[in-house]
């Protein structure tokens, strides 16, 4: 209740203390606990609220932690480094929450700004759940508004955000979330204007619908909308579903041609190399991976071969990575350079018929050979038995969809043989091997037990992380086929 001392009195009313103490009990602290459930995180940041009044005196009744086991620490003892590690990390988990649901309200006033509406309300939900993404903060933001002609209108979107901490400097020090914004924002709508000219309306990505700078964020049209969807990434794609992929990153490189051709300033911040500028950082995967896959394979009997194979590898990691990016090529088209099952989202009809796929997150593009995006598509996302049985048949599929779309642009570009491409595959193709042998252990764990963040990291509790994941049964028994294929 409010403090009956006229001095504590005065203090409190001309601060204005007791409501805001009621509006953060009542109202905020339930909605940034309401953030971390959504991101599948539950944690209690206060004591529940109960009842609260304002006139004719002030009134809180809320939860009695000290029955739920909570106790005060005598202010005069200060507290042990493990009672203030956990004080620091909810504090922390309360700071970055509030700074998400202000940032949110902003995202979702800026946007209504341009439609000249008001905002009624706006809800947000993680639109990638933890191990689904590592480059950047997804949401999904629905927001609800008054129009003067159809009433209250309801529009989802999705938002991506530069993220806080280690990943955001990496983002940022590399430019990699501002070359993501620059395709979405200013090469993907020139390939759809260039496509749709030449009468293929096909959807390769979903619609930039702004950039925001405050916080530096990037609204894209939700796919979900139209009903498109992801696969289970530890499922491969079948061979109807490879071909729609195939076809698709063939139209999208075709139409990077020609805006090459024709307004090649709109291509000059991709013609740099991100890859040669972080080149460690980027093969840290491949080098620590490889390390762990060696630990595996060595216990293996008959396979102390490949493990020697595997050491001298990882001594060249960075070496061969660097080389397969940086050799010149002939033919060059803007990769999507991180193609695979989950940036990928399907669409189909009621019966189940396949309509289009879809390609998103288009953070590591890179302008080079389009055996980057072929190995990478074809070593990590498709059946097995369908890679093997119909290698050939999917590498003619794309080179008839870029020919066929290099022509009707009239591109004046030399278009490759099939058997030139083909070639290219083969010859970049470590890349491939290693990103599936590695990445299979990503996509056969469970998707909740996924953190890049330790897969990434050179500490020993990466090491440890890794260790687990190579040890999955299920990924031993994935992998040793490709092992035997990788050492032949």
């Amino acid at each position: 209740m409010l403090p009956d001392s006229e001095l504590m009195g005065d203090f409190t009313d001309k601060y204005n203390a007791f409501p805001k103490e009621i509006l953060l009990y009542a109202k905020i602290i339930p909605g940034l606990e309401e953030i971390w459930q959504k991101a599948g995180h539950p944690v209690e940041f206060g004591p529940k609220l109960y009842f609260s009044s304002e006139s004719p005196k002030v009134l809180i009744v809320m939860d009695d932690l000290k029955a739920k086991g909570y106790r005060m620490i005598p202010r005069q003892e200060g507290l042990s480094l493990e009672q203030g590690k956990v004080l620091l990390t909810k504090l922390a988990k309360f700071h970055s929450a509030s700074n998400l649901e202000f940032d949110l309200k902003n995202i979702a006033e800026e946007l209504l700004k341009k439609k000249s509406q008001n905002l009624l309300s706006y809800d947000v939900y993680p639109a990638a759940g933890k191990g689904n993404n590592f480059s950047s903060v997804i949401h999904r933001i629905e927001i609800k508004f008054l129009d003067k002609d159809s009433g209250i209108v309801t529009e989802k979107f999705i938002i991506k955000i530069l993220p806080s901490g280690d990943r955001g400097k990496f983002m940022e020090k590399h430019n990699i979330f501002y070359r993501e914004i620059h395709v979405y924002d200013s090469i993907l709508p020139q390939v759809s204007s260039l496509l749709s000219q030449i009468g293929c309306t096909t959807k390769l990505a979903p619609e930039c619908i702004t950039v925001l700078s405050n916080p530096c964020t990037l609204v894209l049209e939700d796919l979900c909308n139209s009903n498109y969807k992801m696969l289970n990434r530890r499922e491969g794609l079948n061979l109807e579903q490879s071909m729609d992929v195939l076809e698709n990153i063939a139209k999208f490189h075709a139409a990077s041609v020609k805006i090459s051709e024709i307004n090649p300033k709109s291509m000059e911040m991709l013609f740099e190399n991100s890859i040669s500028e972080c080149i460690n950082s980027f093969c840290i995967f491949y080098k620590t991976g490889l390390a762990s896959l060696k630990e595996l394979i060595e216990q293996w009997e008959g396979f102390e071969e490949i493990a020697e194979k595997l050491e001298n590898l990882q001594e060249r990691i960075i070496e061969k990575i660097f080389e397969n990016y940086m050799k010149k090529s002939t033919f060059c088209v803007l990769n999507h350079n991180d193609l695979w099952t989950n940036n990928v989202m399907f669409k189909y009809d009621s019966s189940g018929k396949l309509i289009n796929s879809a390609i998103i997150d288009y953070q590591f593009v890179y302008w080079g050979s389009p055996a980057i995006d072929l190995n990478f598509f074809l070593y990590t996302s498709i059946e097995e038995g369908v890679r093997k049985a119909h290698w050939n048949h999917l590498i003619h599929h794309y080179h008839k969809i870029l020919s066929k779309t290099l022509k009707d642009l009239k591109a004046t570009t030399i278009v490759p043989k099939v058997t030139e491409i083909h070639a290219e595959v083969i010859q970049r193709g470590v890349q491939g091997i290693l990103a599936c042998l590695l990445k299979a252990a990503v996509i056969i764990a469970p998707v909740e037990s996924v953190d890049f963040g330790l897969i990434l990291s050179e500490r020993e509790e990466g090491a440890s992380y890794r260790r687990q994941l190579f040890s999955n049964p299920k990924y031993v028994e994935f992998i040793k086929p490709l092992i035997c294929e990788a050492g032949e």
